[in-house]
């Protein structure tokens, strides 16, 4: 019997939910730091 993540999620103190969405938003934010980084080089 699979568990659905809304059902995970929504089971998730608010506090630990906010630190997820931030370490999420950390992380594509460094990936997209570095593909622009990488595509301006690359362009040079």
């Amino acid at each position: 019997m699979p568990i659905q993540p809304q059902a995970v999620w929504a089971s998730l103190p608010g506090e630990l939910r906010h630190q997820v969405a931030e370490e999420i938003t950390t992380v594509f934010q460094e990936v997209i730091r570095e593909h622009i980084r990488v595509d301006h080089v690359e362009a040079s």
